[in-house]
């Protein structure tokens, strides 16, 4: 005699926790806490999809040009917006593109073990320094995008897409210009 599986949800309308055997999924039963009616859950039902997330972008004000809109970033005349944080254009006196290389410090370290491993494998020492070199050849610089002010200069955005950052201090620049 094969063993009953049981399942556990909640109740609809109580939240009241139910056990119920396996074969009883998919019916409506009379909850024994508040005796309304609710639907059993068959084991392999997915819970129901959330909405999408949709990012929070500060509408632009009347009469206020948008020089750029995308990849979480809004330049308006007046805002420049990086997912959640704005920055008033009025205060901002410059832009400027920082490039900022990538740390070689791992991959040389790592380097420098596989020449040790030469040593011990030639094959496993040869493969390690090959993937440091691909490493080193493959890792990308960190562009960001640094506002001065009175106050001093703050970097509000980081990527390695260098052609995205330059759109974004294209658009600032322009902003910057009409803002007047």
């Amino acid at each position: 005699m094969p063993a009953i599986a049981y399942l556990k949800t909640d109740c609809e309308q109580c939240d009241g926790s139910i056990e119920y055997p396996s074969e009883l999924a998919g019916q409506s039963i009379e909850c024994p806490h508040c005796q309304q009616m609710t639907t059993l859950p068959s084991p392999f039902t997915p819970p129901p999809a959330a909405p999408p997330a949709i990012p929070h972008v500060q509408p632009a004000r009347a009469g206020d040009d948008i020089f750029l809109s995308g990849g979480g970033i809004t330049v308006s005349r007046t805002r420049f917006v990086v997912d959640s944080q704005t920055f008033a254009l009025a205060n901002i006196s410059s832009v400027r593109g920082v490039e900022t290389p990538p740390s070689r410090t791992a991959p040389a370290v790592l380097l420098l073990f596989g020449v040790l491993l030469l040593f011990a494998s030639i094959w496993v020492g040869l493969l390690v320094i090959a993937a440091c070199i691909a490493w080193m050849i493959f890792q990308k610089s960190t562009v960001s995008v640094v506002l001065t002010a009175a106050g001093g200069e703050v970097t509000a955005y980081s990527s390695d897409d260098r052609a995205f950052i330059s759109r974004v201090i294209q658009a600032l620049t322009e902003a910057i210009v009409a803002r007047g």
